[in-house]
């Protein structure tokens, strides 16, 4: 599953009532189903992990700490153009992840559905040798 800013998902919306059916996004700790019927209309279900049960949510909880890495704790997240974030996406979604046979999430996202949807997402891959995820990144 990719993480993505809660921004794209009306540009994710505008693209899958043409090309997709179903499509998983996550963000900072919520889960959603972005189901769309014949007619192009939006049928989404929201899944909300239990705040006891970190094992519901350990990749949102991951890609979380990598934010936070970027964008400390306490800083206005609300500073940032719509372009610093999907950097900061790029970079963070083009980390590999063990978990994931040492690919990156774009990577497998891309393998998974194509980079057409990466693109209204905005997302990039980033080589791994040009991954910044430290406040400098934003700068």
């Amino acid at each position: 599953m990719i993480a993505a800013s809660l921004f794209s998902v009306n540009a994710l919306h505008r693209w899958s009532v043409k090309n997709v059916p179903l499509t998983k996004i996550a963000f900072a700790g919520l889960v959603a189903n972005v189901e769309f019927d014949a007619q192009g209309k939006p049928r989404t279900k929201i899944f909300y992990c239990n705040a006891s049960a970190p094992y519901q949510k350990g990749s949102c909880e991951n890609n979380h700490e990598m934010i936070r890495r970027v964008i400390p704790k306490g800083v206005d997240i609300g500073q940032y153009t719509q372009e610093q974030i999907d950097l900061m996406m790029s970079h963070i979604n083009s980390y590999t992840r063990k978990k994931l046979g040492n690919k990156s999430p774009y990577e497998m996202f891309e393998f998974q559905y194509g980079k057409t949807l990466l693109d209204v997402f905005h997302l990039k891959k980033i080589p791994a040798d040009k991954i910044i995820l430290s406040p400098e990144l934003l700068k």
